[in-house]
């Protein structure tokens, strides 16, 4: 389709004929054009964003994070955007400021101090407040457009019971917090997260998981505590990996969620000294998961004598030392139950098979050290005595897998059985593994320092 253009002359009436004046057409007085408005910016191929919970005792191992995130930085395919709350009594690591900001993540070399462009001051935040994780996504999105985003929270983790510890108020996240969080910015941006992935302790959990299956594509986590430091993000986002990126960008138009989540992964089988597990979950898959998990624990519940399940929990592979050591892995449980002599009913024994089909569909990348040969990506929680699932019975209720399964009424049953009360072994691979699972393992508070607390209670890393 042509247009004319008419730019820089007026209109003029021509004379009739009985005027026998000649008339011209004239110039027009110049008029400047309206300015154009910038083109948009192309959207990056990924949006990382780190929401980094450091208003607790674990500040300067974030503060640190963020160094390490800046000697990778930021590139025309990739925007990281770092919040980080360090609370009104930082340590003096990287010039004690106080507080909360946002940073767009950029290159340097500094190893002692953050660099980066502060995108927004932030006050005195209360970074497990899920609307202050909404806030994060929303805005990160709009000032940053991307085509795919990944989410990671940095912070204390306790499986079931949720991430980020917020030491000025007390708060602390929950999973269905979590999960509200995320729905809401995707109802706000439109967008649903790619990858959700936890740099916190214990949260490759089948209920974690299973709780985002609809607000997030992957999920990675890890399914024992953390070292301080957590992810190595400098050899997750390096050079070598970038190259890899890229590679990718130009032969398949982008690196997809699948092909990140499975580099991470692979990267973290480098780092076993501070992650020795680490996993990557297709959250599409949970509701198989879930579904798989009901009908195992309706099985379980038709028993009359649960003792020999009881038992199966106890020798399984747990997570979490002395802390409890009731997230037990899932796929552990159900091959113990499937193989267990003392199991006697058919429908358990196949309920624990169909458990563990789901879970190989649902866990496409996953690694652990030669400590945990039994790991496989996703726990459950499966306590063996009363007084414990007592303690947690409430708030497991207002997970949307007990909502959905029988697998709440399954462990009370299980917890409340007769048998010999039977301790976890001290081992991994014959029941719960220790707190540091081996010499290496960099707790942030030295082999037998301090832990932090929580209502009384040490928090895991």
């Amino acid at each position: 389709m042509s247009s004319i253009r008419t730019e820089g002359f007026q209109p003029v009436l021509l004379p009739s004929r009985a005027d026998s004046t000649r008339v011209t057409p004239q110039p027009a007085e110049s008029v400047p054009e309206a300015p154009k408005k910038p083109s948009p910016k192309p959207p990056a191929q990924w949006n990382i964003l780190m929401y980094l919970a450091g208003d607790n005792s674990l500040e300067q191992a974030l503060v640190q994070n963020v160094i390490d995130l800046e000697k990778v930085g930021s590139t025309k395919a990739m925007n990281v955007i770092a919040q980080l709350d360090r609370g009104p009594h930082p340590s003096q690591k990287s010039g004690a400021w106080a507080n909360a900001k946002r940073f767009y993540v950029t290159k340097d070399d500094d190893d002692q101090n953050i660099n980066s462009p502060v995108i927004k001051e932030m006050g005195n935040l209360n970074m497990s407040d899920p609307k202050v994780l909404t806030n994060f996504i929303v805005e990160s999105a709009k000032d940053y457009p991307s085509i795919r985003t990944m989410l990671v929270i940095g912070d204390h983790g306790d499986g079931f019971k949720g991430a980020a510890a917020d030491d000025s108020t007390g708060g602390w996240m929950t999973t269905p917090q979590i999960k509200e969080a995320i729905a809401e910015a995707e109802k706000i941006t439109g967008k649903k997260i790619d990858i959700v992935g936890f740099d916190a302790c214990l949260m490759a959990s089948s209920e974690v998981a299973y709780e985002l299956k609809d607000n997030a594509k992957i999920m990675i986590a890890s399914e024992e505590s953390e070292g301080a430091y957590g992810w190595s993000y400098n050899e997750i986002f390096g050079e070598r990996v970038f190259r890899a990126i890229r590679k990718l960008v130009t032969h398949k138009l982008d690196a997809t969620p699948g092909d990140l989540a499975q580099m991470v992964v692979s990267t973290g089988e480098q780092n076993q000294k501070d992650i020795p597990t680490l996993s990557a979950v297709d959250l599409s898959k949970m509701g198989q998961v879930g579904e798989a998990l009901s009908g195992l624990g309706e099985a379980i519940l038709a028993l009359e004598d649960k003792a020999p399940v009881k038992s199966a929990f106890q020798k399984s592979n747990g997570f979490g030392g002395w802390m409890g050591g009731d997230y037990l892995d899932l796929y552990d449980v159900a091959d113990a139950l499937s193989k267990s002599e003392a199991v006697k009913s058919d429908a358990v024994k196949q309920a624990a098979e169909k458990v563990k089909e789901s879970l190989k569909q649902a866990v496409f990348a996953e690694e652990h050290s030669t400590k945990y040969p039994q790991a496989h990506g996703l726990t459950a929680y499966a306590p063996t005595y009363l007084s414990s699932y007592s303690d947690d019975f409430k708030q497991y209720q207002d997970l949307a897998i007990a909502k959905d399964t029988k697998w709440d009424e399954t462990l009370k049953a299980v917890a409340e059985a007769k048998g010999a009360p039977g301790e976890h072994g001290s081992s991994p691979g014959s029941g719960s593994s220790p707190l540091y699972p081996h010499d290496d393992f960099q707790s942030p508070f030295g082999p037998f320092g301090m832990f932090p607390w929580r209502d009384g209670l040490p928090l895991p890393y």
